[in-house]
């Protein structure tokens, strides 16, 4: 699979999750974390030099993505007490924040409201 002259398939796969996000239609319903944490471990898990390395942009980087998201109201709380379709906007919060040069989403506005939907 190419990615422009990529190839992705010729990629390790720590290399490969650098340049791909997935969004699962699905998601764990029991997950604890808070959707800032959740948001925050993605982007430091992340590769430094790819992402954003010191705590400031961290920082900012969440806010912004949780911002363009319209679920910055939400950043303390628990992923698992969320709706799916709230669930789904943290989750996509997290693949956003990546930066990645592909996201893949698995019907991306099944659980999400109709103003949700619209902005999807």
């Amino acid at each position: 699979m190419r990615l422009g002259e990529l190839d992705l398939n010729a990629l390790p796969l720590q290399e490969r999750a650098e340049h791909v996000a997935f969004v699962p239609q699905a998601l764990p319903q029991n997950a604890e974390l808070t959707v800032l944490r959740g948001v925050v471990a993605t982007l430091m898990a992340s590769p430094p030099a790819k992402t954003h390395s010191s705590h400031g942009k961290v920082r900012d980087r969440t806010a912004d993505v949780l911002e363009r998201l319209g679920i910055i109201d939400l950043v303390m709380e628990s992923m698992g007490r969320l709706s799916g379709g709230l669930r789904q906007l943290a989750s996509l919060a997290q693949a956003v924040a990546r930066a990645p040069k592909l996201l893949l989403l698995d019907e991306p506005a099944r659980a999400l409201d109709p103003r949700h939907s619209l902005m999807s």
